[in-house]
């Protein structure tokens, strides 16, 4: 093969065309000829096979366990290659047989929560003997934004009545704000779906070593109505959505009346005979630390044997620099153990 056209200086930049497990077979035998340890830092990451640059994203999630056969040590921000399968999953991080090759290691704390050190938390907490009882969070920026300008504790009375009077816009004039300001992409649908939320609590809680199939085998509740799902443009979608209004107002009134606000939260609670998993709208009192987000903030919170009081960690949801650090202290790590 032609190993020239794999340098430094050629390596192809920007949207790229389709590539297949053919091509990462070369460029992965051509990163097995260093005479130095390599780590392949993947920062892709399409939500779903609907986005552009998925298809190259979905080869290269496949790929992780070849990558990792021939010795190459993986630091990843893209979430999808620990969301799918489970055998996908296990194939990352299987033991190498006796007298095979040392495999390539894999870090990914990038992949859930925008900076926050969340799955090194629980990875700490179960290295050192404890026993995680529950996960709960708001960790999709878009969805944390919509939801603190759309139910905040400003409205909340506790007495059965609302206590304050002001207008407030309906859901879908605050998705329609959201858009416009940049906070949720141009087609809403990608972050209303829940699927990164989904994406997150599957990486979590295979973290801990819940055993789930991907990222769709659990209850997700999609914001998007089923009639709207297939809308031809973004635009048909947005003039539409107003019609289904009234199914989120009466969950935020409903909340308001007992001194709550709604959250798109993902809940996992870990027992010794049984599991749940769930992503979707729950109610909180309005001290409650997800009830006090601003903005497009995230949070998470965690219980375990050694701490029967939540560990509370939160963060800005759009953080460039937090989720680079947390790429870099994967590297660190990593190049640590090389």
């Amino acid at each position: 093969m032609d190993f020239k056209k794999y340098t430094f200086k050629n390596l192809p930049k920007g949207p790229s065309k389709i590539v297949n497990l053919a091509i990462i077979g070369d460029v992965a035998e051509f990163l097995e000829r260093s005479k130095r340890p390599v780590i392949l830092v993947d920062t892709t990451g399409a939500l779903d096979n609907q986005e552009p640059g998925a298809e190259n994203e979905l080869v290269l999630a496949q790929s992780y366990p070849l990558l990792a056969d021939q010795g190459i040590s993986i630091v990843s921000a893209n979430k999808t290659p620990f969301a799918l399968e489970s055998g996908l999953w296990n194939s990352i991080f299987r033991r190498p047989t006796r007298g095979t090759a040392k495999r390539g290691l894999v870090q990914f704390s990038a992949t859930v929560g925008s900076g926050l050190p969340a799955t090194g938390i629980l990875q700490d907490m179960m290295q050192t003997g404890d026993t995680v009882r529950s996960i709960q969070g708001v960790l999709t920026s878009p969805l944390s934004y919509i939801f603190n300008q759309y139910s905040q504790p400003g409205f909340a009375s506790g007495d059965g009545s609302v206590k304050n009077e002001t207008p407030r816009p309906t859901f879908s004039q605050v998705v329609r704000e959201a858009v416009a300001t940049g906070y949720v992409p141009n087609d809403p649908r990608l972050i209303l779906s829940g699927l990164q939320a989904a994406q997150q609590f599957t990486i979590l809680t295979r973290t801990v070593g819940l055993k789930v199939e991907n990222s769709h085998s659990f209850a997700v509740r999609n914001l998007t109505p089923k009639p709207l799902r297939e809308a031809e443009t973004v635009a048909d979608l947005l003039e539409k959505l107003p019609k289904y209004d009234s199914v989120l107002e009466k969950l935020r009134t409903k909340a308001e009346k007992e001194n709550k606000v709604i959250r798109y939260v993902g809940t996992a609670k870990l027992g010794v005979d049984n599991s749940s998993l769930e992503v979707g709208i729950e109610s909180f009192d309005v001290n409650h630390p997800f009830a006090r987000l601003k903005n497009d903030e995230i949070c998470l919170s965690v219980t375990s044997d050694r701490y029967t009081e939540p560990i509370v960690i939160k963060g800005p949801g759009s953080n460039p620099e937090a989720s680079a650090s947390r790429i870099l202290s994967d590297i660190f790590k990593l190049s640590q153990k090389l």
